[in-house]
């Protein structure tokens, strides 16, 4: 006899081919995921995209994200909203999804940093919150300057593979490198895969420009055979000594796919030394 076990993982990935939509839903990646790359988050913002990225300033700061989206034409809405803490390494977020279902997801995540801008290791545990639910996951990220201008980055994402609501986030493994050229220019990619056999997921990478005055631009692209996975993203950057803003806007690949725009403000203390090789 078949045991219940095996019925349901049956069922789960029935669903997970013919609901995609629903099933990536429930785990919806926080705002400043739509233009950060693995090598290049530097900042309390990298506990959601590289824990390592932590150490590199070893800074205080406090912020607050949301982001809306407009599904399918349906009209734009509040999505997401979410706050984060950061301090010497160490860092706190919490993030809150609204879906079109009428349902919602609450996600916590704690992490830590240890190194410097040469060389960090970080981690994060992240705890999700669901209607379904309650389950986590870990990340556990590296980052590393191996020459003035060449950084890279590796991230092991959601290990444990954890059932978030319908859907289950499989383990992946994202390899990262970036550039700077000239001191304004920012050349950044990464490559996901899934640490089950290796198979590619997407590939992403990202131009920023540094045009002075504490002001970049940056464009961000997702490649992928899924069109779901597929996007590009345009992103403006305010630096200033005690804040910092980021306003991003993500068009999907998939003609069914959401469309996204969000903003992050940060406050930050003491002031930082500004280096153009973290974003």
């Amino acid at each position: 006899m078949t045991s219940w076990r095996t019925r349901a993982s049956a069922a789960l990935c029935c669903a997970a081919t013919a609901l995609p939509g629903l099933l990536a839903a429930q785990a919806v990646p926080a705002q400043s995921e739509l233009h950060l790359l693995a090598a290049d988050a530097s900042d309390g913002r990298a506990l959601w995209v590289n824990p390592a990225g932590l150490a590199r300033r070893g800074e205080a700061s406090v912020g607050a994200f949301v982001l809306g989206d407009d599904s399918g034409g349906a009209g734009w809405r509040l999505a997401q909203g979410g706050l984060q803490l950061a301090t010497r390494g160490f860092a706190f977020g919490w993030q809150r999804d609204q879906f079109r279902s009428g349902r919602s997801g609450t996600t916590y995540v704690l992490a830590a940093g240890f190194g410097d801008a040469r060389l960090a290791l970080g981690a994060a545990r992240r705890w999700y919150r669901r209607a379904t639910g309650n389950t986590g996951g870990w990340d556990v990220g590296l980052h590393a300057a191996v020459a003035s201008a060449i950084d890279v980055a590796a991230v092991w994402r959601d290990i444990g593979s954890p059932l978030v609501g319908d859907s289950v986030l499989e383990e992946t493994l994202v390899a990262g490198a970036g550039f700077t050229a000239l001191g304004r220019v920012r050349l950044s990619g990464e490559w996901h895969a899934a640490t089950s056999g290796l198979v590619g997921r997407k590939v992403r990478a990202a131009l920023t420009l540094d045009v002075g005055r504490g002001l970049a631009l940056s464009a961000t692209s997702d490649f992928s055979s899924n069109a779901r996975l597929r996007g590009v993203a345009l992103a403006v950057q305010l630096w200033r000594r005690t804040s910092r803003f980021a306003l991003a806007g993500r068009e999907p690949g998939a003609p069914d796919g959401a469309r996204q725009l969000g903003l992050t403000a940060m406050s930050i203390a003491p002031p930082p030394t500004r280096r153009f090789g973290g974003r």
